[in-house]
């Protein structure tokens, strides 16, 4: 086991030492469309976001996600659902590609109507919860330019224990 944690932190030296001899763009801005996960109304859900590159192969991002809506177990059964994330990205960049790994906390919110009965239909009680969650996934990136990249990425996370992986297709601005 130690040997392979000698192993990877040789590996991460040397990467950092390589990041070293070019210069990369520092900041970018973001925003993604969500294709699936936690929706399933007629809401485009969406993710904004904001990030940093230290160099060529490791960077920071905050995201606000708008999840979108969600009906439960029956039709009275509705919620909505929006977070804030922080993330640290590892990449592997080829030519005008990149794939790249995440790994963060995911801030959400939940809220909305219950039916408290499933046998009266007017017996909705209102919810609102909040919790952080591990947020992690996988993701592919194309610069079309060396400004303006688009990317296609897999979230996995949970919100107030049900599974929300979102697939989302979007866009990088850097400057």
């Amino acid at each position: 086991m130690n040997k392979w944690i000698g192993v990877i932190l040789i590996s991460f030296v040397f990467i950092h030492f390589d990041c070293k001899s070019k210069e990369v763009q520092k900041f970018y801005f973001g925003a993604s469309i969500v294709l699936v996960g936690y929706t399933d109304a007629d809401i485009t859900p969406y993710k904004i976001g904001a990030g940093y590159n230290f160099d060529k192969n490791f960077s920071i991002e905050v995201n606000s996600f708008k999840f979108g809506e969600k009906d439960l177990f029956f039709a009275s059964d509705e919620f909505t659902a929006e977070g804030y994330s922080i993330e640290m990205l590892a990449k592997y960049p080829f030519g005008d590609f990149s794939l790249y790994g995440k790994l963060g906390a995911l801030r959400w919110s939940e809220e909305g109507m219950k039916n408290d009965s499933p046998m009266e239909e007017n017996n909705l009680i209102h919810i609102k919860d909040t919790g952080t969650d591990l947020i992690y996934g996988l993701g592919f990136s194309y610069s079309i330019t060396e400004n303006f990249s688009l990317k296609i990425e897999y979230l996995k996370s949970n919100i107030n224990k049900h599974a929300v992986n979102p697939f989302s297709i979007g866009f990088d601005i850097i400057f």
